[in-house]
């Protein structure tokens, strides 16, 4: 169960890395930000949100499965994601999507980069 969850979050970050690192990414570019260790930090916190963005799809779909109330269950989540407070005993669940999140971002560094002068030909 969980190599097939770690699968899931690796293909999750890369979809998400795509969506959101790319515009992350024009915008550090453009600010002359492109080492190494900035698409690290920018592959560790997209790990992080595209793993919360992950369970709760998973959450609601299991709600949906069971013949719940979606309506009721996306209230709950929407308020649960606003209400809650991350304290130090979360840290560790996040540390392991933020894991898989920075090879991603480094991978997608080594394909652009972006610290290299661009060649028009």
């Amino acid at each position: 169960m969980g190599i097939a969850i770690a699968v899931m979050s690796g293909v999750t970050t890369y979809a998400a890395m795509f969506a959101l690192g790319f515009p992350i990414f024009m915008l550090i570019w453009w600010c002359k930000l492109t080492g190494p260790w900035i698409a690290a930090v920018v592959g560790y916190i997209v790990g992080i949100l595209s793993s919360q963005a992950l369970m709760i799809c998973l959450g609601l779909s299991l709600v949906d499965a069971k013949g719940g109330n979606v309506d009721k269950a996306i209230h709950n989540v929407i308020l649960g994601v606003f209400n809650t407070k991350i304290s130090p005993e979360d840290l560790p669940i996040l540390l392991g999507p933020g894991l898989i999140g920075i090879p991603v971002g480094v991978t997608l560094w080594l394909i652009a980069r972006p610290d290299r002068p661009r060649t028009t030909n």
